[in-house]
């Protein structure tokens, strides 16, 4: 480790200045010295800010080395945006160890990948690189079975299981411990890795390399991660290992923000991070830069309903705004026409935004914009690196630098089309893994193969001496889409115009790197970690997403809608109901200036209407902290005119009684027991088949 002195990176007034800046909260945070170090930040609180400004003033006042810093994020944009906000700070480009988990985990395996039995020219596989690999091993079963063993063999690496361990917490079927085996020999085959390995392999590695576990030590002696509510536990043993005797770690994070568990983020994570790493010091960022004080009200009262959190109380410095308004449609026809009515009325200028709890629901919203011709994008739609000219281009890197990669060469041996079957493409894979040639090789030696893949093999012959010579990777690229056909593949297609967009958007990144052999690793490692990630926002009148796409994003008007039973909360288990009231957290503190939220009485659900109850989430709330918006209501009775008691009779579940009776919002609800075993709550008034009986 260098210990040479260094010129301070900064002036004392320059210093000075920056601290200035935070508030006080942020400035304790920044300065605090511990060894284990939770700053709990909520929404809008700067967190970015204060972590980022921690590691100039660790850098500034010399208090560690570039070298030794690691800092870890969940998205490269978010490691970029970091990247530059710290060299803004200091003046000058910092050599600082930033990037995702994902990223370092691949940066850790290609520094060991000798030791660890890697080339270092590994390839990484996305999920349907993961799937198709499957489907390759696994010939004769229906891909749903294949797409579920994905989905169990990502769980069990994001539990940092291999296959020699118990996997009964993942699946009992002893059928899966071979598929999970057989996968990983594959994977080892053809020299790659999947995600869930960019974790759990550097995991195996520090826990049996002792020379490893100490140079990394020595390395990584001040480390601080973002996001920390979002991590599985696998991250949190990989952290674990990273740790050495003296090394230090800042997290930062909102558990109230903690809603990937179906990407395996555990909770538990920073719930318990006091217990895991102590003595630990606890920093609250509870000054919001982003809503007013009444969306920050309500948004609070309702996650003050999850047990299971760090307590937080946020507070606003926006000016006095309006209260959140809630609306009650009859149905989500007129629920979309309320939305879209609001936006052309009220919000002349701003950004706004719909969100929704599924994907289906966006439908109506879109027919609405399209009709009063506002211009809208849908968030999370198609990514650019999931593109088929992107995806075949890259398997044509990756077939290169890896010519042991079966997914890439199964992807473009036959396309263009060239006849050759699957059985021969399969005859080739047998002959690559018995001889030990690579795949390209056994095509060769495939005599049938080897003539209609002439011009394919041609490519990959001149392809080195190809790039030896290019003067920009671009040049490389259209060398391939001329070579291969795939140009004159795309130039026939019925959307060729946006096909030529894409590639010329591609050309323009690859020239970002070197015309070389590691210029050509480069991007693939981005593609490969990029390719996880969002879209980014586009400038647009109205953005319509899930609440699980708003997440880190922020819009003046916010429309958050479908809040019924069933629909938002989804899942009521109640360790799911609290997730999904911190995604309705989520979804309100995106607002900063106005936020409305809607619920229907009935909902089209699989093809028919039916009668619909308003979300507990709302239920909850106390009244006093939002508006509703009377325009909206149906009706609007003074009293019951149901009684507990009363014999009913529904055309559908029979006979019953009435067991409850309430006015919510302006309507009467009833609860009915049914004869049959059977419950259901309606409002009456918009039931038809639904009648007393006398008696």
């Amino acid at each position: 480790m260098d210990t040479t002195p260094r010129e301070p990176l900064l002036t004392m007034n320059a210093i000075d200045d920056i601290y200035t800046s935070l508030n006080s909260e942020q400035r304790t945070a920044v300065f605090s010295d511990e060894r284990f170090l939770l700053i709990l930040a909520g929404a809008g609180a700067g967190k970015t800010r204060t972590i980022t400004i921690r590691i100039a003033r660790l850098l500034a006042e010399q208090k560690v080395f570039p070298q030794n810093i690691l800092a870890l994020t969940f998205t490269n944009k978010a490691a970029r945006e970091m990247r530059e906000r710290i060299d803004q700070l200091l003046g000058e480009h910092i050599s600082i160890s930033l990037g995702t988990f994902h990223s370092f985990g691949a940066r850790f395996l290609r520094r060991y990948a000798r030791t660890l039995g890697l080339s270092q020219n590994f390839v990484i596989y996305d999920t349907t690189d993961s799937v198709q690999l499957l489907q390759q091993e696994f010939p004769d079963h229906p891909r749903a079975t294949i797409v579920g063993w994905s989905k169990l063999i990502s769980l069990a690496k994001d539990r940092a299981l291999t296959p020699e361990d118990s996997l009964e917490h993942v699946n009992k079927n002893p059928e899966f411990r071979q598929v999970y085996a057989s996968y990983q020999k594959r994977l080892h085959n053809s020299q790659a890795v999947d995600f869930g390995d960019l974790i759990l392999r550097p995991i195996l590695a520090l826990r049996e390399y002792e020379e490893i576990r100490e140079a990394v030590h020595r390395q990584c002696t001040t480390i601080l991660v973002d996001e920390y509510q979002d991590t599985n536990y696998a991250q949190f043993i990989f952290l674990q290992l990273l740790l050495g005797e003296k090394n230090s770690l800042c997290v930062v994070g909102d558990d109230d923000q903690s809603i990937y568990s179906f990407r395996g983020a555990e909770i538990r994570n920073i719930i318990d991070f006091p217990h895991h790493f102590t003595p630990c010091s606890i920093f609250r960022l509870e000054t919001n830069y982003r809503s007013t004080d009444e969306i920050l009200n309500f948004a609070g009262n309702s996650i003050s309903h999850n047990s299971d959190r760090h307590t937080k109380t946020l507070k606003g410095t926006q000016k006095t705004g309006e209260k959140p308004q809630f609306a009650l449609l009859n149905d989500d026809v007129l629920e979309a026409r309320f939305c879209i009515q609001k936006i052309i009325e009220e919000y002349r200028s701003g950004t706004i935004a719909i969100f929704y709890r599924t994907n289906a629901q966006s439908r109506l919203f879109e027919s609405q914009l399209a009709h009063e011709h506002i211009p809208y994008q849908i968030v999370g739609t198609l990514r650019f690196w999931d593109r088929e000219e992107i995806k075949d281009l890259m398997s044509v890197f990756s077939l290169f630098l890896n010519p042991r990669d079966v997914v890439s060469f199964m992807r473009i041996i036959n396309k263009p089309s060239r006849k050759i079957g699957a059985k021969s493409i399969q005859t080739i894979i047998d002959i690559s893994e018995e001889t030990g040639n690579t795949l390209l090789e056994a095509t060769k030696n495939h005599r049938t193969s080897a003539k209609k893949a002439q011009v394919l093999l041609e490519l990959f012959d001149e392809l080195p001496r190809y790039l030896n010579n290019c003067e920009k990777l671009s040049n490389l690229v259209q060398h391939i889409l001329r070579q291969s056909g795939l140009g004159s593949l795309y130039a026939e297609h019925i959307k060729s115009e946006l096909k030529q967009e894409n590639i010329d958007e591609f050309m323009r990144l690859c020239d970002s790197f070197e015309p070389n052999m590691t210029g050509v690793q480069a991007l693939l490692e981005q593609f490969a970690l990029d390719s996880v990630e969002t879209e980014h926002v586009q400038d647009s009148r109205v953005h319509l997403m899930t609440i699980h796409k708003a997440k880190g994003l922020e819009f003046d008007h916010v429309f958050l809608t479908g809040m019924n039973e069933g629909l938002f909360p989804i899942r009521t288990y109640p360790e799911e109901l609290e997730e999904e009231r911190r995604l309705f957290y989520v979804a309100c503190t995106r607002a900063q200036l106005s936020l409305t939220i809607t619920s229907t009485q009935l909902r089209m659900v699989h093809g028919r209407q039916e009668y619909q109850t308003i979300s507990r989430f709302m239920e909850e709330i106390d009244p006093s902290l939002y508006a509703q918006n009377r325009s909206t209501m149906p009706g609007h009775r003074v009293s019951h005119s149901w009684s507990v008691g009363e014999m009913v009779y529904h055309s559908e579940y029979g006979s019953g009684r009435v067991e409850h009776v309430e006015l919510r919002y302006g309507e009467e609800y009833i609860r009915v027991s049914f004869f049959n075993g059977r419950r259901g709550e309606f409002v009456p008034k918009y039931v038809k088949d639904l009648v007393k009986l006398d008696g």
